[in-house]
């Protein structure tokens, strides 16, 4: 009697268990508002990301320095969210790894490949604003080098997470295989590294060159050119100009024109405004993926563990952190291209003409814009606002009506 009794208490504390995993591995009622934000995400990275590549690739005033780096960011975040993400969605509703040994090494490098990309590009962007704007004549950087510079990015990114690619396998739970449940619940891990200390040296060192110097030395470099734009002291690359004593007159003790006064002010201010939009992408960046860096570090000191039956069956908090966590990175890749758009007059623009350009019949109306004061300029060459070229074939109009003289800053 008591043997009858144990075992049906034995078979609902097993009912119970099996329950509890079905309800982890099948999507619940609000696990589709997940999936939605992922997809909102998913579109407005891949959408948002391309029109900065457009926007930079077919206007030929956007092309600079920054904006070269601006594109790899956005290279970088297309391939997380085009090839990460959708796996992301999967595992994260149904914390399970259906997709095996060879997947589970390849999807988590791809992706921190792109993240170590887009820290060391926002370095770089870091030091080109530093470099431009405290030191122009003692340091030139040309596209060429800016261009090997990007590749030197990709192979040392390549190279950094390449010991951690080989390390991943996937983990089945013991668990689930005695409910003839085998792919349930399994787990793609570092496996290989799960007992070595060299799990903790790289994981470690690679937070600390991949996170946090990268964020020291962007942190430094826009203290400076703050402290530059913002105090009134002139870059270098204007101080052998009228002196800030009297600014009104030239070299030759004559009065300068007052137009060389409103350009200079037009280009400081532009400064400010692209060192504002960049403070801001390092800043989300850095607290975007703040979550997923600290949950690594308690992983591999052992203070998160998932390989415990109690942590399955009661560990929603910690579920709910790692869900937290990888939605702030995710979406990460689709906030720049807002930014942008928002405080940047240049990429908004870009952006409005790439989008006019996909409507029907826009070229038709750019022929006859020109009578009511529009500006045209060449639709081959460059598709955003440029005050400086004009061109009377394949042109694209843009209305110039109260707007003042914009002036070309080849930095901004």
């Amino acid at each position: 009697m008591d043997t009858n009794h144990t075992d049906g208490n034995f078979e609902e504390y097993m009912a119970y268990i099996l329950e509890k995993f079905k309800d982890k591995v099948y999507p619940r009622p609000y696990e589709y508002l997940i999936i939605v934000i992922y997809g909102l995400v998913f579109l407005l990275a891949i959408i948002g990301n391309t029109l900065v590549c457009i926007a930079v690739l077919r206007n030929e005033h956007m092309r600079t320095v920054t904006n070269y780096y601006i594109v790899n960011l956005a290279l970088a975040d297309i391939l997380v969210s085009l090839v990460c993400l959708p796996f992301s969605v999967v595992v994260d509703i149904s914390e399970t790894w259906f997709f095996g040994d060879v997947l589970c090494s390849i999807i988590p490098y791809i992706q921190n490949t792109a993240v170590s990309v887009s820290i060391f590009t926002l370095t770089m962007i870091a030091v080109d604003r530093y470099l431009a704007i405290c030191r122009p004549l003692k340091f030139q950087i040309s596209s060429r080098r800016t261009v090997i510079t990007v590749i030197v990015i990709w192979v040392v990114s390549l190279i950094t997470m390449l010991p951690h690619s080989l390390s991943m396998s996937t983990k089945s739970n013991p668990v689930m295989a005695s409910f003839l449940k085998p792919l349930w619940l399994t787990k793609c891990l570092d496996v290989k590294w799960q007992d070595s200390p060299w799990r903790t040296v790289y994981t470690v060192v690679t937070m600390l060159f991949t996170y946090l110097l990268p964020l020291c030395v962007i942190g430094v470099a826009y203290c400076m050119v703050c402290l530059r734009l913002w105090s009134g002291i002139p870059s270098d690359e204007t101080s052998h100009k009228p002196t800030n004593n009297n600014p009104s007159w030239n070299g030759k003790g004559k009065r300068a024109p007052r137009s060389m006064n409103k350009s200079t002010e037009a280009q400081l201010e532009s400064r400010r405004k692209v060192a504002r939009m960049l403070i801001v992408v390092v800043v989300l960046f850095a607290v975007c993926y703040l979550p997923v860096r600290v949950i690594n570090v308690l992983e591999v000191f052992g203070l998160l563990s998932s390989n415990n039956i109690d942590m399955l069956l009661h560990g929603e908090k910690v579920t709910s952190a790692y869900l937290i966590a990888h939605i702030m990175a995710f979406f990460n890749s689709s906030i720049n291209p807002i930014i942008y758009n928002f405080m940047s007059a240049k990429f908004r623009q870009a952006f409005k003409t790439a989008f006019s350009c996909c409507l029907p019949g826009s070229q038709r109306q750019s022929r006859y814009a020109g009578r009511y004061g529009y500006k045209c300029q060449s639709f081959m060459n460059s598709t955003a606002v440029s005050d400086t070229r004009m061109s009377n074939t394949n042109t694209e109009c843009i209305s110039m009506t109260n707007r003042p003289n914009s002036v070309h800053i080849p930095d901004a």
